[in-house]
């Protein structure tokens, strides 16, 4: 059924899916790297939220002509990186909950 739409409707269905899934799985994949010395898992998940959210605006900003200034306030919103400061944030955060499970468990 894909092979019967063009290359043109193919990226526009794509592009907004891959938009919100790129971020969060980066943010997944960086932290993986320093998986050893990540204590909680809450970092992973709230950080993974903060892109996600972060993500979502901007293709819905993108998408459905919706205004939402505050995003361009966002540094690295110019080169399509907003999500960056809000995963560091939200990852932040997630390190300072207490419970969940920890790298000694």
């Amino acid at each position: 059924m894909v092979s019967n739409f063009g290359l043109n409707e193919i990226i526009a269905i794509a592009s907004p899916i891959l938009s919100v899934v790129y971020p969060p799985t980066l943010v997944l994949i960086v932290l993986a790297l320093f998986g050893s010395r990540i204590r909680r898992d809450w970092v992973f998940r709230l950080a993974a939220l903060g892109a996600l959210a972060v993500s979502l605006l901007e293709v819905v900003r993108t998408y459905t002509g919706v205004e939402l200034a505050f995003l361009d306030l966002l540094p690295l919103a110019s080169l399509d990186f907003g999500w960056v400061l809000p995963a560091a944030v939200c990852g932040a955060v997630g390190a300072l909950i207490p419970g969940g499970r920890t790298a000694a468990s």
